[in-house]
């Protein structure tokens, strides 16, 4: 589910600490907590990329999703064998995105002002430099690599080419152990990581994470803990209480 979010579990380190090496012993701990098959999926990005680890995790029944990194054999072979195999690319557009509908209960008199307010903004709108963004997304799906040999599993990688309104055009590919058929399913399922980063974004902005400062590693601990712990709470208190339409509001906002 997208309308609200929760988090399960969380390891504290030093800012110097190496990113990969704590991957697999973080999802191993919830894994061993929740019990067999709750854990599913896990989404990365490049930091975290450990053949390892990957195998790890897939013989315990979890897969892995992540970017492959531009020097990797896997992706230099996914991208020649999609260039060259022959078969038709499957494209992607963005969906069109419409105005949120106006209340109901909004006075008529409001409302004539609300449209005003938008026709002076589309107004402004034009005068300014069109902003980039995404035209198409370009997918092929590249089944059983087996060139990474730290990993010791077949990976299913989605290349990728990204084609922005300005003509920039961006390839890049998607890794998984995990099964597909349909490389959409690999792209829809990371599309997951921009709403996992703006929880991040707003449980360190929002939710007094930045504004504590202490030097104590022991008083950081706990800030972090029992802040993300009371988002949770909150969290799971809106879900149930029927309040969808604002999990995804600041602390303020609520």
């Amino acid at each position: 589910r997208q309308d609200y979010w929760t988090y399960a579990g969380v390891r504290m380190g030093s800012g110097k600490m190496a990113e990969a090496p704590e991957l697999a012993p973080l999802v191993l701990e919830l894994h061993r907590a929740l019990g067999k098959g709750r854990v599913k999926l896990v989404i990365h990005d490049r930091g975290f990329i450990d053949g390892a680890t990957v195998r790890a995790l897939k013989e315990r029944e979890i897969d892995t999703l992540f970017p492959l990194k531009n020097d990797m054999l896997d992706w230099k072979d996914a991208r020649t064998l999609a260039e060259t195999d022959g078969r038709a690319w499957q494209v992607w557009r963005p969906p069109k995105r419409e105005p949120p509908a106006p209340p109901v209960q909004r006075p008529a008199h409001i409302r004539a002002r609300e449209q005003k307010r938008q026709e002076t903004l589309r107004r402004r709108r034009a005068l300014l430099p069109q902003p980039v963004e995404v035209d198409r997304v370009e997918m092929k799906l590249i089944s059983d690599l087996r060139l990474w040999d730290a990993c010791g599993v077949p990976i299913q990688v989605t290349v990728l080419r990204k084609y922005l309104t300005d003509g920039t055009k961006i390839e890049w590919g998607l890794a998984t152990p995990r099964r597909i058929e349909d490389p959409l399913e690999a792209w829809n399922l990371y599309e997951l990581r921009a709403g996992i980063e703006e929880r991040h974004r707003q449980a360190k902005c929002f939710w007094d994470l930045t504004q504590f400062r202490s030097p104590d590693y022991g008083l950081v601990v706990h800030q972090v803990v029992f802040t993300l712990l009371a988002y949770t709470l909150m969290q799971v208190f809106l879900e149930k209480s029927d309040r969808d339409e604002i999990t995804g509001k600041t602390r303020q906002r609520m």
